[in-house]
């Protein structure tokens, strides 16, 4: 009789823990949707976002990780806040290459959590770029990026940024899996892609592989425009 009732206790105890994890987890999943929502708007926007901006995306994940803290997404989208920290930023400045390098850790922490999460993998190349650590992490990232995320949009595109800014400082091999990434970006999602170049300055060096699409060559040419426009408000 002790014992049935014992194990009912135990079951009881282990319901009420699940359902407190349960509920954890929600209120995680509503906390970081303001910061869910920044990062899309600077992504599609292209620009560094403000402080208070910054603030407030550091703060929802912040609380998220406190509810939810073994969540690699939570982790890896911190890690993405991070780099947008440094965007805009003078590349030479210490402060810049702090953030950069506070940005990377996280998104070691996302991959230890995580490690066939390719949108991390593909953070961590995009972040050792923006430091020219164009080492063996690097190139490791790159192939691992490309192996397990080779459809994912968000990885294609930070992929094609790589070779779009990079492509004549790495290493044959990454060199290859970038422009084999630029690839299949064109013909899942051609207009990112060319927004992306027009955004970056390199319309010239994604023209080549618009493969004469007159559609898309003067899609590229308008965009290119409004970005020049844009730059020079």
């Amino acid at each position: 009789m002790n014992l049935s009732r014992n194990l009912g206790y135990g079951g009881a105890a282990l319901l009420l823990v699940l359902a407190l994890w349960a509920l954890a987890n929600g209120v995680a999943d509503v906390a970081w949707q303001p910061a869910r929502t920044a990062l899309a708007r600077w992504e599609a926007a292209g620009s560094a976002p403000g402080a208070e901006a910054l603030e407030q995306a550091r703060a929802a994940l912040a609380l998220a990780r406190t509810l939810d803290p073994l969540n690699p997404r939570y982790v890896q989208e911190s890690a993405r806040v991070r780099e947008w920290a440094a965007i805009g930023l003078p590349p030479w400045e210490t402060g810049t290459r702090d953030r950069l390098e506070d940005a990377l850790a996280a998104y070691r922490d996302a991959i230890a959590l995580r490690p066939t999460w390719p949108y991390a993998w593909a953070g961590l190349a995009r972040a050792k770029l923006r430091l020219l650590q164009l080492d063996a992490e690097f190139e490791r990232a790159v192939e691992r990026a490309g192996a397990l995320g080779p459809w994912e949009p968000e990885v294609l595109l930070a992929l094609t940024e790589i070779d779009l800014l990079a492509e004549p400082l790495l290493a044959e091999t990454a060199s290859a899996r970038v422009a084999a990434a630029t690839e299949r970006a064109l013909r899942q999602q051609p207009r990112e892609v060319i927004r992306l170049a027009a955004r970056l300055g390199q319309a010239d060096r994604l023209r080549p592989r618009l493969a004469g699409d007159k559609a898309l060559e003067k899609q590229l040419e308008r965009e290119a425009r409004r970005s020049a426009a844009g730059n020079a408000r």
